[in-house]
């Protein structure tokens, strides 16, 4: 209790509204702050947000690709070409190679091998006909390649410490000994290349400066190639994974505890590389990848391969609901075959595209011109229905379209099958559409906004998205980049991308918003939703949420430190991120301590401060007094210890570090310095507006801020 009658307090004990940056920060309520960073409140308590943990990746067999995209593997193709997939380097291509016989069954006898391209690229003697070649691949007589040493002689470079590849050809090379503007013109096998000089000393050092990285192999294309699309898919009998495509490469990624097996699937033909987004749906058990050129990959949880001519036509956006695929081109809609609309297993049904449309006389269903291109489409969530789902909305540029699929195939065309559902209000991506209970949440032009309240605002004067809050970030993203947001809903929260970085091709978002659904409530009661505010550090590419081994789990694509392509988890309770502590940092409200008229002297604060640890917690206390926009330093608190060493144990083989708390932290008046640029005195005032950044896992219990009441003084000069 203070009993100085002079002295008056404000402050706070509980933010379950969250942050709101929409209104003045001596306007909010008692219980919200102006700004947050890497916080959350569900309980009413700010705390550090949920780590992030970085998952380890390990890779199954390579893929290879030709830059032509044809598939590298144990193949015939063309008739004339044969490759051979590197176990070890026995098997790779030689010129030791020409003139030997090949043996396998389905070859012709006395083939042999006229010319080596690569070291897994040879010319066949005579064509083969057969599209592969499934047998041991034998070279009759061949003998093993030598070593070598690095050597020159004439155009050839033969070199056991470096690996050619076909990306060098075109490369520059520097040497004493090698001419001026040498460079390579053709890459025989790894330890083996030509260029365009000739020379004739017998060896010498040589570089290849500004050196491009290999990216034909799984791993240095995962990590390097341009991301495209991913999404959750469980396979029928098979563990739940994430399906990505990265530079026309398709990728399952199996999640386990703290690594991931990411096993690329070979397919005969990869898609184009330079597609900046491809589009995925599961439907039934089977998943689906398309990118608006190449006929659709269908993969089944073991193998993949592209839609004939009655399957999948070639599209962009798919869903899959009421036991049919939508695929959207353009501004035109079209519609799969029932499921067990055919003999056979009831779910390949889903795959045709065979059944007349009923709209148009046979053409597929279109949207009116004047509505634009389709963004986003996504069945509507509803209750008491044979399979969860309402009508099809689909989204476009200046509106949105309903369907109704369950009405019969043939009653289509007479019926309000198709209705305007809404008018200049839109979601602008496709992964930016997310379901959460009975509604559709969507990145529209205006924020972050759920479909019912778009509809009930339509006959309205006013259309307000619901993240007002946060507009200083959403506001910030660049419209023509928000087809690239995504969305999850994922432990009672919507978590969302914002503030997108082109990055020359490599898009990625510089910061995820989160909006908690649970942040205060008991049985039979709740709050209104509270955002939590912005989290930072991760350079997201796209987020994905499913379950896995029945556990729901959210993970975001990013691009690490090196711009390498990462997965990273989103952690539930974690308090550590994969490099160390969090910071975290709320902007209080403007405190006027009940008397917005009266002048002030701020004269001290209280910090309560518990659920510290494991890592030492810092603290750093700034203020701004009335309009200034500039925070003065207050106080640094340092080595806020949790209690118990981390790494000791007890002789029962239990840790002893625990949680830590502070009950009280007393911070003593500020200095009495002076604003530059105003002449006052900084600590003198109408209202005063905390910031505080804590490094460290830590919840904030409360803060009570104290003043002494002051003679108004119009200058308050220093």
């Amino acid at each position: 209790m203070i009993l100085d009658k002079n002295r008056v307090y404000d402050g706070w004990d509980s933010l379950a509204a969250g942050m709101d940056a929409g209104r003045r920060p001596s306007l909010i309520e008692d219980n919200q702050c102006a700004i947050a960073r890497d916080v959350v409140f569900r309980g009413g308590v700010p705390k550090s947000r949920p780590a992030y943990k970085k998952i380890e990746l390990t890779f199954g067999q390579d893929v290879f690709y030709r830059p032509s995209g044809r598939l590298i593997g144990p193949t015939v193709v063309e008739g004339d070409y044969i490759d051979v997939e590197l176990f070890s380097n026995t098997a790779n291509f030689t010129d030791e190679d020409i003139g030997s016989t090949v043996t396998a069954t389905n070859i012709p006898p006395f083939t042999t091998i006229i010319a080596i391209v690569s070291a897994t690229f040879a010319v066949l003697s005579q064509p083969v006909s057969l599209a592969t070649v499934h047998d041991q691949i034998t070279i009759v007589g061949r003998t093993n390649p030598l070593s070598g040493t690095a050597a020159l002689s004439n155009h050839d470079i033969s070199c056991n410490t470096i690996n050619f590849s076909q990306n060098d050809v075109g490369h520059p090379i520097t040497s004493p000994d090698i001419p001026a503007g040498s460079f390579i013109t053709a890459v025989i096998t790894p330890t083996l290349a030509e260029m365009n000089a000739s020379v004739t000393i017998a060896s010498t050092t040589i570089t290849l400066p500004d050196r491009t990285v290999n990216n034909s192999g799984s791993a240095p294309s995962f990590a390097h190639q341009p991301f495209q699309c991913a999404s959750y898919f469980a396979p029928q009998g098979i563990r739940e994974c994430i399906m990505a495509t990265l530079g026309g490469r398709l990728f399952q990624i199996t999640p386990d505890v703290d690594t991931a097996l990411v096993r690329e699937i070979p397919l005969a033909s990869r898609n184009r590389q330079d597609i900046p987004e491809n589009w995925m749906v599961q439907a039934d058990k089977y998943h689906i990848t398309q990118d608006g050129e190449a006929k659709p990959i269908i993969f089944d949880g073991i193998a993949a391969r592209r839609a004939t001519d009655e399957e999948v036509i070639v599209g962009q956006i798919m869903a899959y609901g009421i036991g049919r695929i939508v695929v959207t081109r353009g501004r035109d809609i079209f519609f799969g075959d029932l499921f067990g609309s055919h003999p056979g297993d009831p779910a390949d049904s889903v795959l045709k595209f065979t059944e007349t449309s009923f709209l148009n006389e046979g053409f597929p269903a279109e949207i009116p011109y004047t509505s634009g291109e389709i963004t986003a489409m996504s069945f509507f969530p509803s209750q008491d229905t044979a399979t969860g789902q309402g009508e099809l909305v689909v989204f476009t540029e200046r509106g949105a379209v309903s369907f109704d699929l369950h009405l019969p195939r043939d009653q289509w065309k007479s019926s309000t099958f198709q209705q305007i559902a809404l008018l200049n209000t839109t979601a602008r991506g496709n992964r930016a559409v997310v379901m959460v209970n009975s509604d559709l949440w969507i990145r529209s032009d205006e924020g972050w906004r759920d479909y019912r309240q778009a509809r009930s605002q339509a006959a309205g004067w006013y259309q307000l998205p619901q993240s007002t809050e946060v507009s200083i970030w959403t506001n910030a993203d660049t419209p023509d980049l928000l087809r690239y947001a995504s969305a999850i809903n994922f432990n009672n929260r919507l978590i969302v991308t914002c503030n997108p970085v082109p990055n020359q091709g490599r898009l990625y978002h510089d910061g995820l918003l989160s909006l908690d659904f649970d942040v205060l409530s008991s049985f039979g009661q709740a709050t209104k939703p509270a955002w939590d505010g912005h989290w930072s550090k991760l350079k997201t590419l796209q987020l994905v949420t499913g379950t896995f081994a029945g556990k729901h789990r959210a993970f975001a694509f990013g691009l690490d430190e090196e711009g390498a392509t990462q997965l990273y988890e989103i952690t539930t309770d974690g308090r550590e991120d994969f490099d160390g502590p969090i910071t975290s940092e709320i902007e209080f409200r403007s405190h006027n301590f009940g008397s917005p008229f009266n002048e002030k002297q701020l004269y001290g604060a209280d910090i309560w401060v518990d659920d510290t640890g494991p890592s030492v917690l810092s603290m750093e206390l700034s203020f701004r007094a009335d309009s200034s926009p500039t925070y003065f330093p207050w106080k640094s608190i340092a080595n806020i210890r949790p209690p118990g060493q981390c790494g000791e144990i007890t002789c029962g083989m239990c840790p002893t570090i625990g949680v830590g708390f502070s009950p009280r932290i007393k911070i003593p008046k500020p200095k009495d310095d002076c604003d530059d640029y105003s002449g006052r005195i900084i600590r003198r005032g109408f209202e005063f507006q905390p910031k505080l950044r804590w490094t460290g896992h830590a919840a904030i219990r409360r803060m009570r801020l104290q003043a002494m009441q002051e003679e108004e003084d119009s200058k308050a000069e220093c």
